[in-house]
């Protein structure tokens, strides 16, 4: 691709947090940063990056507490988005019958998701500093 080409293709995705004034911008390639890989490969990378574990001495229930957040907003998606789920449903339990029916109708099985399970980002090492309160960079 020419480096005219190239520029033209450059795109900025910015996400804004109104309510805590975080912004996280996604810069590359137009047709990378928009497609579902980059985005899951983000959110990803952010959840890697999570150390509840070091709020721990000032509320021993912070890493538990910022796990459901997460599903939480996990199960507000899916209820919003996919529209199965009855509106009633705490978000936590939208996660729950969520997983449960991927669980027993075997979905997770089929060849064209065997590469998203199990990815082994972490290894035994970094399970460790995890395991003991780090929050597993590699520094």
């Amino acid at each position: 691709m020419s480096a005219e080409k190239q520029a033209t293709n450059n795109s900025t995705r910015l996400f804004v947090d109104p309510f805590t004034n975080i912004h996280l911008s996604m810069t590359g390639d137009k047709d990378a940063i928009e497609g579902i890989d980059a985005q899951v490969s983000a959110i990803k990378m952010l959840l890697g990056n999570i150390a509840f574990e070091a709020e721990y001495n000032s509320d021993p229930e912070a890493c538990p507490k910022g796990y459901l957040s997460v599903l939480d907003e996990i199960g507000r998606l899916l209820r919003t988005r996919m529209d199965v789920f009855p509106k009633e449903q705490r978000n936590i339990e939208v996660v729950r019958n969520f997983l449960n029916g991927m669980l027993l109708s075997r979905l997770y099985e089929q060849k064209s998701y065997e590469d998203i399970f199990d990815q082994g980002r972490i290894n035994d090492g970094e399970q460790a500093t995890l395991a003991a309160g780090g929050n597993g960079n590699k520094r």
